[in-house]
């Protein structure tokens, strides 16, 4: 049998489906760019052309698209919900001049706002006084990667962020520095995850990490800021959060300060604490979990011109502490021995066992805990503010 189609039937055919093809393709939206980059919107990146209105026209395009061909992307329960593909932000390498925050301004935990900015080495600097290099508004999907936010002793704050909820985003090697206060300041940033970022020379703390409940903070790093390497502090939430694999050093105030309205974990592993003018760590809150720290300095015992008798301590329990457990960690300098606990409440609310101190297998000893009454020219730490 012969199954081969007439000729005048071939072309009817074929003229059909170039026919329903072109119906179906005008009938659809063009998608818009995988990515736009800000020199496409008029950024130079030179360090001195004002790129403020270009970065933002950028961002603004992103989040509002033309022309979206939307897709399935998640399910809420079991009915499916469309939301669009997120665009990403390429910032290439330079030096770009903003003479106002950079506001991400995304007001929305749904997949239909979904952000990428991909800096490449890029250097976003601050060329006159505002609140903040970058501030970023409410989100659950957004990723951030690959800037420098130079505050440029114009700017308070590098980073702020009011609402960034939740492991889907990911703000990760993004620097902050030269500001007039804190580095980053983030507050309610409940499940919030951070990787890999920095905070160095800010005239505040390096973090401010408020309200935070179950924020994820891997990699990061705190050194030269003139307060606090990181203040974890709560103002509504009971503020518990994961600090891990962290580094702070050569900063004025303490190393780590948990306030003593914390009311949850904090759980602080994993860390290179050195160098640090006050206590190593400072806790005055509820719960606080340390292991594998691995702490020096603060005036250590035996440096040239102390006398191993500093007021400082590596690790503090204030008497509003309670609940903590120290355990794993290596002690080496700070206090009037150079290297315990100090703890200025009662002791049998904490857990410290499994620590030590010392130089060298030859000169490890196990860490005590001194017991001491608070000094009474010592001021309480303050609570952490946004100026």
């Amino acid at each position: 049998m012969n199954h081969a189609f007439p000729a005048t039937r071939k072309l009817w055919l074929v003229g059909a489906l170039v026919l329903g093809c072109g119906l179906s393709f005008a009938d659809q939206p063009a998608r818009p760019p995988a990515a736009y980059d800000v020199r496409d919107f008029g950024a130079v990146g030179d360090g001195k052309a004002d790129d403020t209105k270009a970065i933002q026209t950028a961002i603004a395009a992103a989040l509002c698209p033309t022309g979206v061909h939307k897709r399935v992307v998640a399910y809420k329960g079991n009915k499916e919900y469309p939301g669009m593909a997120p665009i990403t932000v390429i910032i290439p390498r330079g030096t770009y001049l903003v003479n106002q925050p950079i506001h991400i301004q995304m007001g929305s935990y749904s997949w239909n706002s979904a952000l990428v900015i991909q800096g490449e080495y890029a250097r976003i600097r601050a060329s006159q006084p505002m609140e903040s290099v970058m501030h970023v508004n409410v989100a659950s999907h957004v990723l951030i990667s690959g800037i420098t936010l130079d505050a440029n002793k114009q700017a308070k704050h590098g980073f702020t962020a009011f609402k960034i909820s939740g492991r889907p985003n990911a703000i990760q090697r993004v620097n902050a520095e030269n500001a007039l206060s804190h580095g980053f300041v983030l507050e309610k940033c409940q499940g919030g995850n951070f990787r890999d970022c920095s905070a160095s020379s800010n005239d505040g703390d390096g973090w401010q990490i408020v309200d935070c409940n179950a924020g994820a903070y891997d990699g990061c790093v705190a050194m030269h800021n003139k307060g606090n390497g990181f203040t974890i502090a709560s103002k509504d939430f009971s503020a518990g959060c994961f600090v891990s694999s962290f580094w702070s050093e050569a900063n004025g105030g303490h190393g780590v300060f948990i306030s003593p309205k914390v009311a949850s974990t904090v759980v602080l592993r994993d860390a290179w604490i050195e160098g640090n003018k006050l206590d190593g760590v400072n806790i005055g809150g509820f719960g606080a979990h340390l292991t594998a720290l691995n702490i020096l300095g603060n005036f250590r015992e035996g440096d040239p011109g102390q006398t191993g008798h500093s007021p400082c301590a590596s690790i503090r329990l204030t008497p509003t502490a309670a609940g903590c457990y120290i355990s794993g960690c290596l002690i080496r300098g700070g206090g009037a021995k150079g290297g315990n606990v100090r703890c200025e409440g009662d002791p049998a609310k904490h857990h410290v066992a499994g620590n030590f101190r010392g130089w060298g297998a030859s000169n490890t000893n196990p860490v005590t805990v001194d017991v001491v009454k608070p000094e009474a020219s010592r001021s309480p730490a303050p609570e952490p503010t946004r100026e």
